[in-house]
């Protein structure tokens, strides 16, 4: 019909919408999208199954034995880097591969955790434990000892013989300021933070003991403390002694007195040399330095030595005694005493005690000689047995022919020998006849006072002063193992040929048998 709408002709048209395809470069990109995104994951899984594989082969290596045959010992130095490390490594034989080393290290994130050092691998040391020991630090240990007493310039030089340590000591620090004790340090340690150590230690021990130090002590100052603990450190090596050692010279202080200790002479003379090398003279006793307590009041200006822990304890917290004199005992320790009187009675025991020791050793010495002189005329007599004279020969077998010449012959041997066992008769000499000769002191020694004289008009409470430690404080006492004091005191030598009496105040005189062959 003419004017109407035809709906089967839209109907058509929709089918044909509906069924139309998509145009071909559509189709085309997407499925070039599809294979680049396949070909991504087929990457990715190929990098991650390499990547695996290589981790697992660095692992493996990582953690495997390494290449070292026998112990191993390598620098690491300071300021080296992972590479360098590694190189250093590769080049000693430690590892079998440095990019191996560097990739296990990475992967640990153990990079900035490598320490300097000198390190000793065992044998087959993988590079697993090589690093773990570069991380923690296992370096090989060192060590030097600084004995108590030692002055600071005599710890300078031990310093400075180590072979280990390196570089200069460009600051000497101050006598007393260093802790003895035994340092562990590694190779390429520098001398001057040995140093350092040494002083902060004696700082800190200084400043933790002054906060406990008794009350009442006559010393104001935590150096004050440092400097009598330096005497007490060189007065004994005892260390039950140390805190009596150090309330005699407490009790001094309090009552005013002078120390009296003979190593502060010895400083004042060599100062930080430490040995004297000698026995103290008179001379050394009567000359006035700032450290001779036997002529100052009260302490010395500096230390004279540096001391242990145990020795500026026992300043600080010393015995609670009346004791204000000392003497060698002659087993190590010394004998104290509260009074002048009693302190003499110790050192007339101690100088008993000194001449039998030099008499024993005189005769060790005497005994000695004897039988070496008896072992050379035996060598003498064996030799001469070996060298027989044909003529000597032919003339004892004549005698042994002749019963009757025999006897004469015997006798006329008897005679030689009795000859030959009597000495000429000399005048004997002062060792032979016992006289104890002293060495000559290094000045005119002055006259002693007699051992019944009160003490001088230095004060009447001080002590007389006296080098073999009749009135000193410490008299006579044996050296610590860290001081070189010889005792007694070197005595005037007698005149020869006069014999000293043993009634001298200032010889020692004992007189031993000759042997029975020398007397007549």
């Amino acid at each position: 019909m003419t004017g109407e709408y035809d709906y089967d002709d839209d109907y058509d048209d929709f089918r044909d919408m509906r069924s139309a395809r998509v145009p071909e470069a559509g189709g085309s990109l997407v499925r070039r999208a599809a294979n680049l995104i396949g070909g991504l994951l087929m990457m990715c899984l190929l990098l991650a199954a390499v990547a695996g594989g290589a981790y697992l082969y660095v692992t493996t290596a990582f953690d495997a034995p390494g290449p070292l045959a026998t112990d191993r010992t390598v620098d690491i130095a300071r300021g080296q880097g992972l590479q360098e490390i590694a190189a250093t490594l590769y080049d000693e034989g430690v590892v079998d591969s440095d990019k191996i080393f560097i990739m296990g290290v990475l992967a640990h994130r153990a990079n900035g955790s490598l320490k300097a050092g000198e390190y000793q691998f065992p044998a087959g040391t993988s590079m697993n434990q090589v690093m773990s020991a570069l991380t923690a630090g296992r370096a090989i240990q060192y060590s030097v000892t600084v004995p108590e007493g030692l002055t600071t310039r005599q710890i300078v030089a031990k310093l400075e013989a180590d072979p280990v340590l390196t570089g200069e000591i460009s600051q000497i620090p101050a006598e007393g300021a260093l802790l003895p004790d035994t340092y562990a340090f590694t190779r390429g340690t520098s001398r001057q933070a040995m140093i350092s150590r040494m002083r902060d230690a004696q700082q800190e021990l200084v400043e933790e003991l002054w906060a406990s130090r008794a009350e009442g002590l006559p010393i104001d100052k935590p150096y004050e403390a440092l400097i009598l603990a330096s005497i007490v450190e060189k007065e004994t090596g005892v260390g039950g002694e140390r805190a009596r050692v150090a309330s005699v010279f407490v009790n001094r202080l309090r009552r005013s007195m002078r120390l009296q200790s003979d190593p502060t002479i010895i400083y004042g003379i060599v100062g930080g040399e430490g040995s004297l090398g000698r026995p103290l003279t008179r001379t050394d006793i009567n000359t006035r330095t700032p450290y001779n307590t036997y002529k100052i009041d009260g302490l010395p200006p500096t230390p004279i030595a540096n001391p242990g822990r145990a020795a500026i304890a026992a300043v600080l917290q010393p015995a609670t005694t009346d004791d204000l004199f000392f003497v060698a005992d002659g087993t190590g320790g010394h004998a104290f005493a509260a009074s002048l009187v009693e302190h003499n009675r110790n050192v007339a025991e101690w100088r008993k005690i000194e001449r039998e020791r030099r008499n024993a050793e005189r005769e060790a010495e005497r005994a000695a000689a004897e039988a070496e002189a008896a072992a050379a005329g035996e060598v003498a007599a064996a030799n001469d047995a070996d060298t027989v004279d044909p003529a000597v020969a032919a003339a004892g077998e004549l005698a042994s022919q002749t019963p009757g010449d025999t006897a004469a012959a015997d006798a006329a041997g008897d005679g030689e020998q009795a000859n030959a066992q009597q000495p000429e008769t000399q005048e004997p000499s002062a060792v032979e006849a016992g006289v104890a000769e002293t060495p000559e002191p290094a000045a005119e020694p002055e006259p002693e006072p007699e051992p019944a004289e009160s003490p001088d008009a230095r004060a009447s409470s001080d002590p007389v002063e006296s080098g073999d430690g009749a009135g000193g404080a410490t008299g006579g006492a044996e050296p610590s193992a860290e001081t070189d004091r010889e005792y007694p005191l070197p005595l005037p030598k007698p005149e020869p040929p006069q014999r000293a009496s043993s009634a001298s105040p200032t010889v020692d005189v004992t007189v031993v048998p000759l042997p029975a062959a020398n007397a007549n």
